[in-house]
């Protein structure tokens, strides 16, 4: 298997998930899926899992910890999105799909420094039942910014202009370091 082109090692991401699943589920249904932090290592990644996996809300879960690749300063979802009721409504596909393009934002991007500032765009849609999509973690807010003028315009975004959120973290800091409080907990 080969990397995307915009792959560059120094600008590798590892954040961090915890999901609510069984023994025996693959994937979370209830949608308690929970960003645990963003890191510059695998080992950084495992490291954290080591040390929250006893905490609240992380121990009745232990195996709810998943570990995916993002690279600084590229855009995901580029060329728009539908919905699964559109997706189910529309004809059957012939013939191959496009690829989506992958682009960095702006110029030259920023390398992963320790303890630096990550801005992370995600884009929400719908009400009771919103669906999630993250658009890239970038190391400005002007870089994800211009993520955000980059999609807003592509299929799906533009039916939800005001969806697009931009989230802090910090490079290999937990977001839960006491574990997660209780549904109503202060």
């Amino acid at each position: 298997m080969t990397d995307p082109p915009s792959y560059a090692p120094e600008r590798a991401l590892h954040p961090l998930w915890h999901f609510r699943i069984g023994p025996d589920a693959e994937w979370d249904e209830d949608g308690s899926e929970r960003l645990v932090g963003i890191y510059a290592r695998v080992a950084s990644a495992e490291a954290a899992i080591v040390r929250l996996r006893g905490k609240p809300g992380f121990c009745a879960w232990p195996g709810g910890f998943r570990r995916f690749g993002n690279t600084l300063d590229d855009v995901a979802w580029s060329g728009g999105f539908i919905t699964w009721e559109e997706a189910l409504d529309a004809p059957t596909a012939t013939g191959p799909v496009p690829r989506a393009r992958r682009p960095r934002i702006g110029r030259r991007s920023a390398p992963v420094v320790p303890g630096m500032r990550l801005y992370r765009l995600v884009h929400r849609t719908g009400g009771a039942a919103a669906d999630e999509k993250g658009i890239g973690v970038y190391s400005s807010p002007v870089r994800a910014k211009a993520a955000i003028r980059r999609v807003c315009g592509d299929v799906g975004f533009r039916d939800w202009p005001d969806g697009f959120v931009i989230e802090e973290y910090r490079l290999d800091e937990d977001a839960f370091p006491d574990g997660l409080l209780p549904e109503g907990g202060g």
